[in-house]
């Protein structure tokens, strides 16, 4: 039995490769979440070809899960009517620096990463046991970079394709 691959791996080259496909995941896959709210939409890739690969179906969906955050960080500048100057990430999805990377880049701002992966346990721990001193924890700070600029465009079109299978998903 062959090994299982190296997940964060192979997710790091596949952000850090130099692919020029242009390919898009609209992540429906049980209806569309916030902030597009349409749960008779449906998944799909967009610009798919015959000689697409599978590590470009996988950049499709890493990027479409930081278009999905700048969609939803978008709306809350909005609704709040003041920005939001950095975004705090947790979770597993934190844990790939390239992907990190690309969202703060495409947020054009800071995102701080927690050493720990589920900080809202921290957070729960702490409000079970209010006594206890709330623990140092390293975190690092990600910064926009230039060379990854394109990503802005590519989520302009990710959020066209979005449009248009919402009022496709209507009829």
């Amino acid at each position: 039995m062959a090994p299982l691959p190296d997940v964060a791996e192979i997710c790091q080259e596949v952000l850090t490769s130099d692919s020029q496909e242009d390919i898009y995941f609209i992540p429906a896959l049980q209806g569309m979440g916030a902030p597009f709210w349409d749960n008779t939409m449906t998944a799909s890739f967009v610009g798919m070809k015959r000689t697409t690969t599978t590590h470009e179906l996988l950049k499709a969906v890493l990027e479409s899960i930081i278009f999905q955050i700048k969609a939803v960080i978008d709306v809350m500048e909005e609704v709040a009517e003041r920005l939001i100057n950095q975004v705090m990430i947790d979770g597993g999805v934190s844990k790939n620096r390239a992907l990190m990377s690309l969202l703060a880049t495409l947020i054009n701002k800071p995102v701080i990463v927690s050493e720990v992966e589920e900080f809202s346990a921290i957070g729960t721990m702490l409000v079970a046991n209010p006594t206890m001193n709330e623990p140092a924890i390293q975190q690092t700070t990600i910064v926009p970079q230039a060379e990854q600029a394109v990503i802005r465009l590519k989520y302009e079109k990710w959020k066209r394709f979005i449009e248009k299978s919402d009022a496709f998903s209507e009829g």
